[in-house]
């Protein structure tokens, strides 16, 4: 059977985020639920970006730079639950007042360190690396990405080859290839036999470079990265440049969730161009509001991307769990949950994960 998984980048993330920033700014206070005092050094990140803040010592905050539609915020502190806020401007006051649980310390945690000695030490460093290959994706360089907290995971969510969720964890990683560290709150996981997948709420920041010729390496590595990434074929699908980033796309009666090798389906649409004068009768996209798309797909999507980095080939399938999904501009899914991805777009893990609100510089003025 083949393994199916998620999209992580966008499961990567259960977030709702476009790259038309406005200047809608956010405010409020942040209190506990129990006893109203003021929380400070409460932080507030946007998922899926660079965007955050701290709370000062009176527990206020001000947050700008949001987008003018749904949003995801994640409230996080040492003491505390994280809360999670998915919210829109139309339906949002401009202040808030957050509530926040203090948290429950969990006595009965079990926690094997991965540097320590006997059988179970052994298959908790044998199933922390099968962890990190479904996390990090198949093409991760270990000495340029870390988990610098992998001892908050419970041995029992990595061997019980379950297929519901584990426990929700908060995952930092530091990611030096791209120049991120990644908060991933409220993480999740599935590994078993036939399924891996994960889900969660990521917030980025940048790290600090150590040499100046950090940032020149930065910048290199997060342009490969968008090359062939789910972002950037929605964007060259909004903008009709499939063709000119090195895309070929089909519309096949494939069905990549009964067996991902067979090839025995017909392509009912060849070569797809999306311009105002193109005829696709099983793929269109509708203009909305605020350079927003709407795509309706009637079929899978097969997706050829040449990468131009070692001249290779990739193969990917996606599937619309409904047959319409809404896009920005800019490429970025309203709900990254309405699709699944399959190939080589399910192999892509957080070891090239991008924020949201990142496009390279040579598509900026297109």
């Amino acid at each position: 059977m083949a393994i199916i998984r998620l999209s992580i980048l966008l499961l990567i993330f259960s977030f709702n985020l476009s790259f038309s920033f406005q200047s809608y700014t956010l405010s409020g206070v942040v209190i506990d639920k129990s006893t109203g005092d003021p929380i400070e050094f409460c932080a507030i990140g946007l998922v899926g970006s660079t965007t955050g803040t701290i709370t000062d010592t009176e527990g206020k905050f001000s947050l700008s730079g949001l987008p003018d539609h749904k949003f995801t915020l994640v409230f996080s502190h040492i003491a505390y639950e994280n809360k999670v806020l998915k919210l829109s401007p139309k339906n949002t006051d401009q202040t808030l007042t957050i509530r926040l649980n203090p948290k429950v310390v969990d006595l009965d945690e079990v926690s094997i360190s991965a540097k320590g000695r006997g059988k179970l030490a052994r298959q908790r460093r044998r199933e922390l690396g099968n962890f990190m290959k479904m996390v990090l994706g198949t093409e991760y360089n270990e000495r340029l990405i870390q988990l610098v907290n992998e001892e908050v995971i419970d041995i029992r969510d990595l061997t019980s080859q379950s297929w519901k969720f584990s426990k929700n964890y908060d995952l930092v990683f530091v990611n030096e290839y791209l120049g991120y560290e990644i908060k991933y709150y409220d993480f999740s996981f599935i590994m078993n036999k036939t399924t891996k997948t994960f889900i969660g709420y990521p917030v980025f920041k940048e790290l600090t470079p150590k040499e100046p010729e950090d940032l020149v390496k930065w910048k290199k590595n997060r342009e490969e990265a968008f090359k062939g990434s789910l972002k950037h074929l929605l964007f060259s699908l909004i903008n009709d440049r499939l063709i000119e980033e090195g895309f070929l796309v089909n519309i096949t009666n494939f069905d990549p969730t009964s067996n991902i090798d067979s090839k025995d389906y017909e392509r009912v649409s060849n070569a797809l161009r999306t311009g105002p004068s193109a005829v696709n009768p099983n793929l269109k996209l509708t203009k909305v509001e605020n350079d927003n798309y709407e795509m309706w797909v009637d079929g899978t999507i097969e997706l050829f991307f040449t990468n131009p980095v070692d001249d290779t080939t990739e193969v990917s399938y996606i599937l619309l769990k409904n047959e319409t999904t809404k896009v920005s501009q800019n490429g970025n899914l309203h709900n990254p949950l309405s699709l699944m991805v399959y190939g080589h777009l399910a192999n892509l893990g957080v070891y090239k994960m991008l924020p949201v609100n990142y496009l390279p510089d040579y598509l900026k003025s297109n």
